[in-house]
């Protein structure tokens, strides 16, 4: 047999080879939690939160909660699947985006984990009807939230595997969302009216793009890691 062509069969064969950290699984795997995330936090938050929690009054939430209890549970078990997935998600951004600025990568999902984590307490004063302690933890939970969503759109925006125009709105979403949350304590009443339909359209789209994106885009991505060497 001839040497050179034993050599190029070599070289094939390498070439099928999966990289070592199965990169087309993980960017399948959190594109797919990302957009199931974004389909169940339609009903927690707008039907089910925003309806039974009333924003800075205690009172009128617990007995919210007490009237509709089945509701309750229910955006609460939908709240808790959602966290599950953040978890994923933060887990999988890790190892997706780790060959590239890596001190970054781990505070971008460091913040993440905080937020899942603020959010989980958050819940479990909701649960115990200390609704108090809901509402002061909620500001700490998003702060989480946008730092990380920010830190993650520069990540995106700077790598040499991922569209850039993702990186773009995943950083206005980022400012989108400091409307959406923290709007009422920045904004006069009348222009956050105005200004809050309009936030949350980069926020949501934000969200679902780059969850097709990674979902659709996976191979290629790990062809691009693969031809750059950075495995």
């Amino acid at each position: 047999m001839n040497p050179l062509n034993l050599s190029e069969s070599n070289k094939s064969s390498v070439a099928k080879v999966p990289t070592k950290n199965n990169i087309i699984f993980i960017s399948r795997l959190i594109g797919l939690s990302w957009i199931i995330m974004f389909f169940l936090a339609i009903p927690t938050v707008l039907l089910i939160i925003e309806k039974i929690i009333v924003d800075g009054n205690i009172e009128g939430s617990q007995n919210n909660i007490k009237e509709n209890r089945g509701l309750f549970i229910f955006g609460f078990i939908l709240y808790f699947i959602i966290l599950v997935l953040d978890t994923g998600i933060a887990i999988g951004l890790y190892h997706l985006f780790k060959f590239e600025r890596r001190n970054i990568v781990i505070s971008m999902v460091t913040l993440r984990l905080l937020y899942v984590c603020a959010i989980a307490i958050s819940l479990i004063f909701l649960a115990t009807q200390n609704i108090q302690n809901y509402f002061l933890g909620l500001p700490l939970s998003y702060s989480f939230f946008i730092i990380h969503l920010f830190l993650l759109g520069y990540i995106v925006y700077n790598s040499s595997y991922v569209a850039k125009p993702l990186g773009t709105i995943l950083i206005i979403s980022s400012f989108s969302y400091v409307i959406t949350i923290f709007g009422e304590f920045l904004i006069d009443e009348k222009l956050l009216s105005f200004l809050l339909p309009i936030a949350m359209i980069p926020a949501a789209l934000a969200e679902i793009t780059f969850g097709i994106y990674l979902l659709v885009k996976g191979k290629e991505i790990d062809e691009k890691i693969t031809e750059k060497k950075l495995i």
